[in-house]
């Protein structure tokens, strides 16, 4: 006599935590339903991603942003982003009390690719790529020198920043 296997919806021969966890997952998505269902009615969307990202998005907006002067002092103290940010602001979307300068855009693209960033990636080298290959020779030149000075500069303070 062959032996019935028991259909996979015969829960009732399912070991005890399979029945319980099938139950928490049923009840789980049956409040989120219902949860759903009641925003529905209230005429607000649900939080779901998209509405959670919305807020945070309209947060961001409501409080200050950085100004050029908070950005310039981070990336002259060392820090990668700050650098990144006040070279991308320079090239394309400037801070508050910032103007657009492709020049000093190239040169902070030099100081990040230069200053060692564990970081530092290819798309820092694109950028070095993009924003000083549009410079004619004298600009790149210009860039250049003004890269090695902020380098510099950065390198000063930060050994500042070592002492006792």
């Amino acid at each position: 006599m062959t032996k019935k296997t028991p259909h996979l919806l015969d829960i009732g021969r399912w070991p005890k935590w399979k029945q319980i966890a099938l139950f928490l997952v049923v009840f789980v998505l049956g409040m989120a339903a219902l949860e759903y269902a009641k925003s529905m009615r209230r005429g607000t969307p649900a939080d779901t991603s998209m509405g959670i990202a919305q807020k945070l998005h309209q947060e961001a907006a409501n409080s200050p942003a950085p100004d050029f002067m908070y950005v310039s002092d981070k990336a002259k103290a060392g820090d990668y982003q700050a650098q990144r940010n006040l070279a991308y602001g320079y090239a394309a979307q400037p801070y508050p009390g910032q103007e657009k300068n492709r020049l000093l855009a190239c040169a902070w693209y030099l100081v990040v690719l230069n200053s060692n960033h564990p970081q530092a990636d290819g798309g820092d080298v694109s950028n070095v790529e993009t924003y000083c290959g549009a410079l004619d020779a004298d600009s790149l030149n210009t860039a250049k020198s003004r890269a090695t000075q902020f380098l510099a500069e950065i390198s000063a303070a930060q050994k500042l920043t070592k002492l006792p």
